[in-house]
Parts: C-alpha cells; sequence; structure tokens
C-alpha cells in the first residue's frame, strides 16, 4: 500500500502516493494489467514485437527495477498467440494467467492456467473468458456473462473444487479479452466496476420538456443524428458480453 505502480506505452512505473516523481522499473510493451505481488515482484503481459525482437508471454521483475525474466513461452505448436492477465497466488511464486488457443482452424478460446516463476510446469484449470484473481476466501474469482462469480479453489491442485456462486449481477466485462474490471485486496476487501448502465434515448424541445422516447430502455452510448433528422444512429452495449454494436433508429417509427 506504499506505492502505484502504472505503465504508459514501453514502461513500467510506480510512484509514491504521498508525491514525488514516478520511478522507471522497466521498458516492456505491457498487455493488460500487471500483478503485484507480496514479495515485491511483479508479473506483466508483454505483446509479441518481431520489429524488437519481443517475444509474447508473462514476465517478471523485481518492483524496485533492474532486467525482466521470462516465466512463460507462447507455445505455438499447440495453437496458442497470447499470454495475459497474469495474478498472482498467495505464495508470490505460483500465478493465473490466461493464455489465447485456436486449435486445427477452430474458433479462439481463452483458457486459465497456473504457471511459477521458478519452473516451466503449467496446470490448466479451465476454459474461461476472464481474467481470474484468487480469494483469501479459498475462491477464485471471475466474470462471466456479464456477472462477477467465485468458485473454490484447492492451492494444492489448482483446481475448483466446488460450485460457482454468484458475488454481483452486474460487471463491466468485455468478453473478447476477458477483461473483468474487478481487484481483490489480501485483506479479502472487493472492488469492482459495475456493469453497463441501463438509459433511454428521450426527446427534449428547446425549453427541457420531455415530448417522446426512442425504441425501449437499453445500454446506450455516443448518440448521433442524422443531418437529415430522420435517423438516429447509437452505440448499443451488450451487458453479457461487454461488446458493442451500433444501431440505427427510425425517427418517426421507432424501429431500429
Amino acid at each position: 500500500g506504499k506505492s502505484i505502480g502504472f505503465f504508459v506505452p514501453g514502461r513500467l512505473l510506480r510512484i509514491d502516493p504521498g508525491g514525488g516523481p514516478p520511478q522507471l522499473i522497466c521498458a516492456a510493451g505491457i498487455d493488460t494489467t500487471p500483478s503485484w505481488g507480496r514479495v515485491d515482484r511483479i508479473l506483466f503481459a508483454q505483446t509479441p514485437d518481431a520489429a524488437q525482437r519481443r517475444s509474447g508471454g508473462i514476465y517478471r521483475v523485481f518492483a524496485s527495477g533492474g532486467d525482466i525474466t521470462q516465466v512463460t513461452v507462447v507455445n505455438r505448436s499447440k495453437g496458442e498467440s497470447e499470454h495475459f492477465w497474469p495474478s498472482f497466488l498467495p505464495d508470490g511464486v505460483h500465478f493465473f494467467y490466461v493464455a489465447t488457443i485456436a486449435e486445427g482452424g477452430a474458433d479462439r478460446r481463452h483458457v486459465v492456467f497456473v504457471g511459477s516463476t521458478v519452473g516451466a510446469t503449467v496446470t490448466r484449470v479451465a476454459d474461461l473468458e476472464s481474467r481470474v484473481m484468487y480469494s483469501p476466501t479459498g475462491h477464485a474469482l471471475f466474470g462471466q456473462d456479464g456477472a462477477l462469480l467465485a468458485r473454490p479453489f484447492d492451492l494444492r491442485t489448482y483446481q475448483f473444487t466446488g460450485d460457482r456462486v454468484s458475488i454481483a449481477e452486474r460487471l463491466w466485462y468485455y468478453k473478447p479479452t476477458g477483461l473483468a474490471q474487478f481487484a481483490m485486496s489480501d485483506t479479502g476487501v472487493l472492488a469492482y466496476h459495475g456493469g453497463p448502465s441501463v438509459s433511454e434515448l428521450v426527446w427534449l424541445d428547446r425549453t427541457g420538456r420531455q415530448i417522446g422516447t426512442l425504441g425501449s430502455r437499453g445500454s446506450y452510448h455516443d448518440v448521433r443524428i442524422s443531418p437529415n433528422g430522420r435517423e438516429v444512429a447509437v452505440v448499443v452495449v451488450d451487458s453479457r458480453s461487454g461488446s458493442s454494436d451500433i444501431s440505427i433508429f427510425d425517427r418517426e417509427s421507432g424501429v431500429s
């Protein structure tokens, strides 16, 4: 709790909340949120970059800075294309991470593994379209269909041992990348970002008086009216997957 870690393009940094300039931890092509472990080691996913001779995978660095060490290698022979979303387990050695896999021309899927900072052994946990964090209650937390779920997890076998339960029904979640907006502290305090808000498209006159609505309620963003005023384009967010589509409403009929 004495430092805040953050990244900007090409660099991982830390700063004292009390003030002062940020300190460089390392140069890296960060992809997804890093994980800061109890033993002052940081894990981060790095995007592959052929021009910089950089392979994708999970890397480790001391919070004080220094050389980075690769701890997972993307296995292209098994259809893997990237590793991301590292998250330390309580021992400060093992960690969750997510791999994107597409085998034999099949659609890509996300698989959660447990890796280690001191060896090449990995354990497959489950197919999950979400990042995963461990809770001191003995559960693994993850997102699914716009909800935050918890499931009992065994730290000896690295496997689920019970049924999933819902923690929150509305979670900001983006299925295509496994983004689930929550954080769990070592003390058991959980913070999460609520899912897309439900709104309504409302017509107002120039005095602010409501004179009508357009379509049904939904999660709408970025409204644009066509130049001739006859149509309305709007971004509609699917709360279960977090993905967005553009719909066009006819102003007179309200049909999209």
